[in-house]
């Protein structure tokens, strides 16, 4: 608001909005003679917007009338005879006729237009600093065009607000009134704030927004949803972070036990040598043994022929000594004597032993 009013465009808008007005004020169109239809149209606007309020009795329409000519004019012209819907009145650029007015409001609304929907304002104001006129209003609201100095709306916040600052303020100030009851707004609560207008230094106009307690509140709302959006995205960050958090230490733990298992390595590998080394000792041991074992068995076999035939010569030598009792021409040997027999081998070359001990010995 402060930036509009310095940038001097509100200044120049002031100027030729105030020019404009009071030439209507001595125009022909706004001749007495030709503005009764204009006024028979406000009526009719006027009752219809405050039928409520005027069914309750809680104000008086004559009242609410406009005495200056132009104001008259003005207000039929943009109100009234304005095809728009009430709410839709603002929408409406041109009225279509020769007044120097509706050539500045073709340039200037568009613009304040703009700024009002960007803000997400109700309604803006230029006002005359001397006469306390509202020279434009984008809302095109029954305040349109009336004086907050003595008009039906001077007691309201908006021409409290006016007033403080034709008084009280200097350039780049801003001031505002907070929330209270306005009957154009039907009653609903609204804030006005507002800046002084300068040009070349000197107080020209003032320049006042409306803002409507549903405009606070959408706002609010909008923020609210915006932080909890924040605060949901945050959190889905968060528990993102939990969980690389999470998979990071598993990384580490796994990590920890590959440097384990390959530290290990070196140890089961000599492990694993000393039982190569160990199997390959017992293996070369089995591999002399099976090699020794055909000899050994061979000395066996040698040394029992050898007892065997010592074993044959003893018996001969025997027999020869025996007295033969049996009449038969044989020598039968005697009862202490002792016969040897030949044994087959057995299986392992190797001949059996006697069934029998000897019962004696020769000398």
């Amino acid at each position: 608001m402060v930036t509009a009013v310095r940038n001097q465009s509100a200044a120049l808008a002031v100027k030729q909005f105030g020019q404009a007005t009071r030439d209507l004020e001595d125009s022909p169109i706004t001749e007495p003679a030709n503005m009764r239809p204009q006024m028979e149209r406000l009526k009719e606007y006027l009752d219809s917007y405050y039928a409520q309020e005027l069914a309750a009795k809680k104000i008086n329409l004559r009242p609410l009338l406009p005495l200056q000519r132009s104001a008259v004019w003005l207000q039929a012209t943009y109100l009234a005879l304005n095809a728009k819907p009430v709410a839709k009145k603002w929408l409406s650029d041109n009225s279509k006729d020769e007044a120097p007015y509706s050539a500045y409001h073709d340039v200037w609304h568009p613009i304040f237009r703009e700024t009002v929907e960007r803000f997400g304002l109700q309604d803006l104001y230029l006002i005359d600093v001397n006469t306390g006129r509202v020279l434009y209003s984008v809302g095109k609201g029954p305040d349109f065009q009336t004086g907050l100095l003595d008009g039906p709306y001077a007691d309201s916040t908006l021409g409290v607000l006016f007033r403080r600052l034709r008084v009280e303020s200097c350039e780049g100030d801003y001031l505002l009134l907070d929330f209270a009851p306005y009957m154009p707004a039907h009653g609903r609560p609204v804030l006005f704030a507002g800046s002084p207008v300068f040009e070349n230094g000197q107080k020209t106009g003032v320049l006042i927004v409306q803002v409507s307690i549903t405009g606070i509140q959408t706002e609010t709302n909008d923020s609210v949803s915006g932080m909890e959006h924040h605060a949901e995205q945050v959190e889905e960050q968060t528990t993102l972070v939990s969980e690389a958090g999470t998979t990071l230490e598993r990384i580490e733990r796994a990590s920890m036990q590959s440097a384990e298992l390959i530290a290990g390595i070196p140890l089961a590998a000599s492990q694993q040598a000393r039982s190569t080394f160990r199997l390959s000792e017992s293996m070369l041991g089995i591999s002399e043994a099976a090699r020794q074992a055909p000899v050994a068995s061979e000395h066996i076999q040698r040394n029992a022929g050898a007892l065997l035939q010592v074993a044959s010569d003893l018996d001969t030598r025997v027999k020869l000594f025996c007295v033969s009792e049996n009449g038969n021409g044989r020598a039968a040997p005697p009862a202490h004597a002792v016969q040897l027999q030949k044994h087959p081998p057995t299986g392992n070359g190797q001949h059996a032993p006697s069934s029998r001990e000897p019962s004696d010995t020769l000398s």
